[in-house]
């Protein structure tokens, strides 16, 4: 890959949880020593983010041989990639479920129209609800608990 197709590509999700964090060094890890420091930060942020399969995916299908997309790292996106997992396709799910609910179309028909389960569509919209009730905080102790980590 190109490295300037690589920052014209990056996806745009506002709404992420690592756009609101400043250090984005810190979801490329120097190394698997450093990898494993930063392991369950990192997979604090991404589980609790809408855009968690959709980041997944961007990094699958661009290959992207470093940093933790998706909640994965490389390896075990390598992983997910040689057992040809299907369950990563998602092409902007989480966005559209939150556009629906936006126009107040309920879980169950969003799950319904998307043909996609309801526990992710209610998994999506909790990650929603926390984000707007100020999941900040959570971020900030993540970021603030990784600094004697260097």
């Amino acid at each position: 890959m190109n490295p300037l197709e690589f920052f014209v590509d990056l996806p745009r999700f506002d709404e992420a949880k690592c756009a609101k964090i400043e250090d984005k060094d810190f979801f490329f890890p120097d190394g698997r020593t450093q990898e494993a420091e930063r392991l369950h930060q990192l997979r604090t942020i991404c589980s609790s983010c809408i855009h968690e399969k959709e980041c997944l995916e961007y990094a699958l299908e661009k290959q992207m041989p470093y940093g933790f997309w998706g909640g994965k790292s490389p390896s075990e996106r390598e992983a997910v990639k040689v057992a040809g997992d299907k369950n990563f396709a998602f092409k902007g799910m989480a966005l559209t479920i939150v556009k629906l609910h936006a126009k107040k179309v309920s879980a169950n028909e969003i799950a319904t129209q998307l043909d996609t389960s309801l526990s992710y569509v209610r998994r999506v919209l909790q990650k929603l609800a926390a984000t707007e009730q100020g999941a900040e905080p959570l971020h900030q102790q993540t970021k603030d608990s990784s600094k004697g980590w260097h």
